[in-house]
């Protein structure tokens, strides 16, 4: 169980940290519905088990043995539901859209931006619809390039009904300049 749970942990960071997959609003409302009934399943099937004497809260599990609503109706929900909900957001409909999908190219207008994070962090990305994707992050320098300029991007994506896959930026055009008034 500990070995599924830390796998299922693995593949969610790889679905946050590595994967170019935008879900639709539908798959996300779907996924969080689905973590959360594979969650109370779980627990049903834990208490069944402890009705039956076949299963007890560990004895190296001190906090839980003290507040055991506290962790098993909240902590171990919050982190079971949100790693659930990463795994079924992503893989999925990825797998559908790399199968299924149609391969398109897309052309937005977007600006560069600029966004001041935790502890004086700064960031530079590209505003997209896309904004999930690490693609669309900017080296300080390049945002200098685009900076006040509205661009013009061509990507290869594989698009379905489930989200969108984005396999590579094809161009990057400057068409006009932003004046700031």
């Amino acid at each position: 169980m500990l070995i599924a749970f830390l796998l299922l942990m693995i593949t969610a960071c790889i679905a946050i940290f590595i994967l170019d997959f935008t879900p639709t609003a539908i798959v996300k409302i779907g996924a969080i519905i689905l973590a959360t009934l594979l969650y109370f399943l779980m627990l049903i099937y834990f208490y069944i088990l402890y009705r039956h004497g076949e299963w007890i809260i560990p004895r190296t599990w001190k906090n839980a043995q003290k507040r055991p609503i506290f962790y098993f109706f909240f902590m171990f929900p919050l982190f079971a539901i949100c790693i659930l909900y990463m795994n079924l957001v992503c893989y999925p409909p990825l797998l559908y859209t790399l199968m299924f999908g149609q391969p398109v190219v897309v052309s937005i207008d977007t600006v560069a931006i600029k966004k001041h994070g935790k502890k004086g962090s700064v960031s530079y990305f590209i505003d997209t619809p896309y904004a999930t994707t690490r693609m669309f992050r900017l080296s300080a320098d390049e945002y200098q390039r685009y900076q006040g300029q509205v661009l013009k991007m061509k990507l290869a994506v594989v698009q379905s009904h489930f989200g969108s896959h984005i396999k590579k930026i094809e161009s990057i055009q400057s068409i006009e300049t932003i004046q700031n008034k």
